[in-house]
Protein backbone atom coordinates (compact mmCIF):
# COMPACT_ATOMS: atom_id res chain seq x y z
CA UNK A 1 0.00 0.00 0.00
CA UNK A 2 2.80 2.11 1.12
CA UNK A 3 4.71 1.70 -2.71
CA UNK A 4 1.50 2.99 -4.07
CA UNK A 5 1.11 6.34 -2.02
CA UNK A 6 4.47 6.74 -2.74
CA UNK A 7 3.61 6.75 -6.70
CA UNK A 8 1.16 9.24 -6.68
CA UNK A 9 2.81 11.23 -4.19
CA UNK A 10 5.01 12.94 -6.97
CA UNK A 11 2.37 13.91 -8.70
CA UNK A 12 0.39 15.72 -6.56
CA UNK A 13 0.58 19.37 -6.70
CA UNK A 14 2.27 21.34 -3.85
CA UNK A 15 -1.10 22.90 -3.11
CA UNK A 16 -3.15 19.99 -2.23
CA UNK A 17 0.24 19.00 -0.01
CA UNK A 18 -0.31 21.95 2.30
CA UNK A 19 -3.99 21.64 2.15
CA UNK A 20 -5.14 21.05 6.67
CA UNK A 21 -8.30 20.32 8.02
CA UNK A 22 -9.95 23.93 8.28
CA UNK A 23 -9.62 24.37 4.25
CA UNK A 24 -10.23 20.85 3.83
CA UNK A 25 -13.76 21.69 5.41
CA UNK A 26 -14.00 25.05 4.26
CA UNK A 27 -13.87 23.29 0.56
CA UNK A 28 -16.17 20.60 1.53
CA UNK A 29 -19.10 23.18 2.12
CA UNK A 30 -18.38 25.27 -0.55
CA UNK A 31 -18.43 21.83 -3.16
CA UNK A 32 -21.46 21.12 -1.38
CA UNK A 33 -23.25 24.52 -0.92
CA UNK A 34 -22.90 24.83 -5.24
CA UNK A 35 -24.34 21.75 -5.30
CA UNK A 36 -27.16 21.76 -3.32
CA UNK A 37 -28.06 25.38 -4.67
CA UNK A 38 -27.43 24.10 -7.91
CA UNK A 39 -30.11 21.40 -7.58
CA UNK A 40 -32.39 23.97 -6.31
CA UNK A 41 -32.33 26.30 -8.80
CA UNK A 42 -32.31 23.46 -11.78
CA UNK A 43 -35.66 22.26 -9.82
CA UNK A 44 -37.25 25.87 -10.05
CA UNK A 45 -36.18 26.55 -13.72
CA UNK A 46 -37.31 23.44 -15.13
CA UNK A 47 -40.77 24.04 -12.74
CA UNK A 48 -40.88 27.96 -14.15
CA UNK A 49 -40.41 26.32 -17.77
CA UNK A 50 -42.93 23.84 -17.68
CA UNK A 51 -45.14 26.37 -16.85
CA UNK A 52 -44.47 28.96 -19.26
CA UNK A 53 -44.60 25.92 -21.89
CA UNK A 54 -48.28 25.32 -20.63
CA UNK A 55 -49.57 29.12 -20.77
CA UNK A 56 -48.41 29.13 -24.49
CA UNK A 57 -50.68 25.72 -25.05
CA UNK A 58 -53.48 26.88 -23.27
CA UNK A 59 -52.72 30.20 -24.99
CA UNK A 60 -52.03 28.28 -28.28
CA UNK A 61 -55.02 26.71 -28.16
CA UNK A 62 -57.38 29.65 -27.40
CA UNK A 63 -56.22 31.44 -30.65
CA UNK A 64 -57.10 28.00 -32.92
CA UNK A 65 -60.63 27.84 -31.02
CA UNK A 66 -61.13 32.07 -32.02
CA UNK A 67 -59.90 31.35 -35.25
CA UNK A 68 -62.35 27.95 -35.87
CA UNK A 69 -64.90 30.47 -34.68
CA UNK A 70 -63.84 33.35 -37.38
CA UNK A 71 -63.86 31.10 -39.93
CA UNK A 72 -67.24 28.94 -39.18
CA UNK A 73 -69.54 31.70 -37.15
CA UNK A 74 -72.29 28.91 -36.47
CA UNK A 75 -69.56 26.51 -35.48
CA UNK A 76 -70.22 25.34 -31.54
CA UNK A 77 -68.24 27.19 -29.30
CA UNK A 78 -66.34 24.51 -27.11
CA UNK A 79 -64.05 25.40 -24.38
CA UNK A 80 -60.04 24.07 -24.28
CA UNK A 81 -61.42 20.32 -23.23
CA UNK A 82 -60.88 17.52 -25.48
CA UNK A 83 -64.53 17.15 -26.14
CA UNK A 84 -64.48 13.67 -23.60
CA UNK A 85 -67.71 13.36 -21.63
CA UNK A 86 -68.21 10.74 -18.52
CA UNK A 87 -70.16 9.90 -15.36
CA UNK A 88 -67.57 11.42 -13.12
CA UNK A 89 -68.76 13.32 -9.51
CA UNK A 90 -69.45 16.69 -11.12
CA UNK A 91 -71.13 15.26 -13.97
CA UNK A 92 -73.33 13.84 -12.01
CA UNK A 93 -73.87 16.83 -9.76
CA UNK A 94 -74.36 18.81 -12.56
CA UNK A 95 -77.29 16.03 -14.64
CA UNK A 96 -79.26 16.05 -10.99
CA UNK A 97 -79.22 19.80 -10.98
CA UNK A 98 -80.80 20.13 -14.76
CA UNK A 99 -82.87 17.58 -13.79
CA UNK A 100 -84.13 19.75 -10.93
CA UNK A 101 -84.58 22.49 -13.15
CA UNK A 102 -86.69 20.90 -15.80
CA UNK A 103 -88.86 19.42 -13.19
CA UNK A 104 -89.31 23.35 -11.76
CA UNK A 105 -90.17 24.37 -15.04
CA UNK A 106 -92.75 21.66 -15.59
CA UNK A 107 -94.39 22.28 -12.25
CA UNK A 108 -94.51 25.80 -13.67
CA UNK A 109 -95.80 25.48 -16.43
CA UNK A 110 -98.45 23.02 -15.15
CA UNK A 111 -99.61 25.63 -12.77
CA UNK A 112 -99.41 28.56 -15.32
CA UNK A 113 -102.36 26.11 -17.36
CA UNK A 114 -104.13 25.75 -13.79
CA UNK A 115 -104.27 29.54 -13.52
CA UNK A 116 -105.38 30.07 -17.49
CA UNK A 117 -108.05 27.85 -16.58
CA UNK A 118 -109.36 29.36 -13.66
CA UNK A 119 -109.34 32.50 -15.66
CA UNK A 120 -111.28 30.76 -18.46
CA UNK A 121 -113.85 29.57 -15.98
CA UNK A 122 -113.46 33.64 -14.20
CA UNK A 123 -114.38 35.27 -17.70
CA UNK A 124 -117.90 32.17 -18.47
CA UNK A 125 -119.11 33.27 -14.78
CA UNK A 126 -118.53 37.19 -15.10
CA UNK A 127 -121.08 36.63 -18.00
Amino acid sequence: MSEIIDKIVPYIPESLKEIDIHKAIRLTVIVGGYILIRNVAQKYLANRQLENQLKQDTERKEQERIEDLVDDPNAKASGLDDGSWGWGKKTRRNVKRQEKILQEQIENLQNGQALDEDKDIEDLLED
